[in-house]
């Protein structure tokens, strides 16, 4: 028989445990961790060359090349967007990089945000050969709604359907429900999310050409809509207590895991970048991005290339 002072050690160690499991939503992390490796393995080797399109604060382990489009703005995610691999600033729709050059493309959390998914689809299917696009469902939605949010997505095959809302949400009262009795508490939200994965999400493997239909036209400017812009934050999310001690402990798990998946290489911008307005060739100074073809010239923030056309000046008259 245990001694009880090591039998309440043995309690101590596992309500500590539990605490740290719930309250840090250690489940939903290795469920992610399980996920993305397994996706990794299959179809990514260490070799290829992966972009992450809308890579916002939690990029997908795989990816050697992230790409977003709101730099300052989290809106649209949940915190500041992750600096820890190379990042250019671009728009889904009209992406700044050669074609072809991607082995794949990542899209989590992006397509259901989209103003012109048809757009970003041509773009995707034009820099990378094969693709991953992970987006909540139609029935997501009805249980709750997100102002960010323009879509009502659907698989059918080999295709993706989508409806547009006429609403910001969709079912007010299933909404309601739905965030007071699990969307308030994060560790029910995560083991709800878990356990119908399947059921309350689209995961779009393709290789080629992504396919869409497109059903309607969102209603941006309907009320209750939210838009995130690309030259000051609309929002800016700073977390604190457990959640702000989590995503400390992800980074670095986030990098490590990369290093494990992929191979270690250095990211020359310079080989894989091209102009989003015509795809021409580009040169890179200290402080822009230049086109050689449209004359176009993009700037460098801190290191980062905004490749967005409206930010970009035109060198000399065409």
């Amino acid at each position: 028989m245990l001694p009880i002072s090591l039998l309440a050690i043995i309690g101590f160690i596992s309500l500590v445990a539990i605490f740290v499991w719930r309250r840090l939503r250690l489940r939903s992390a290795w469920f992610m961790l399980k996920q993305q490796i397994a996706w990794s393995r299959k179809f990514t080797p260490r070799h290829k060359l992966v972009l992450d399109v809308g890579a916002g604060n939690n990029p997908h382990l795989r990816a050697d090349v992230l790409c977003e489009k709101y730099l300052h703005d989290d809106l649209h995610r949940g915190g500041s967007a992750a600096l820890d691999r190379p990042l250019v600033v671009g728009d889904a729709s009209a992406l700044p990089f050669k074609a072809k050059v991607f082995d794949a493309i990542i899209a989590r959390a992006l397509i259901e945000h989209l103003e012109d998914p048809q757009s970003f689809f041509s773009e995707a299917g034009r820099v990378a050969k094969s693709g991953l696009f992970v987006a909540p469902n139609a029935t997501y939605e009805q249980l709750h709604s997100f102002s960010t949010h323009l879509w009502l997505i659907e698989q059918q095959a080999d295709e993706l359907h989508f409806t547009a809302k006429t609403q910001a949400v969709v079912n007010p009262p299933l909404n309601e429900f739905f965030t007071q009795h699990v969307m308030n508490d994060l560790a029910k939200l995560d083991n709800f999310t878990i356990e119908h994965w399947d059921s309350l999400r689209i995961t779009y493997q393709w290789t080629g050409q992504p396919k869409g239909i497109i059903n309607g036209q969102p209603q941006i400017d309907a009320a209750g809509f939210e838009h995130a812009s690309t030259v000051e934050p609309t929002m800016h999310h700073q977390l604190a207590g457990l959640e702000k001690w989590r995503a400390l402990i992800k980074k670095p798990m986030r990098v490590f895991a990369h290093s494990l998946l992929s191979a270690q290489r250095s990211i020359n911008l310079a080989e894989i970048i091209a102009c989003p307005k015509c795809h021409g060739d580009i040169a890179i100074t200290s402080n822009t991005v230049n086109c050689s073809i449209c004359h176009l010239s993009y700037p460098i923030e801190n290191g980062i290339p905004i490749m967005l056309i409206d930010r970009a000046r035109l060198l000399i008259p065409e």
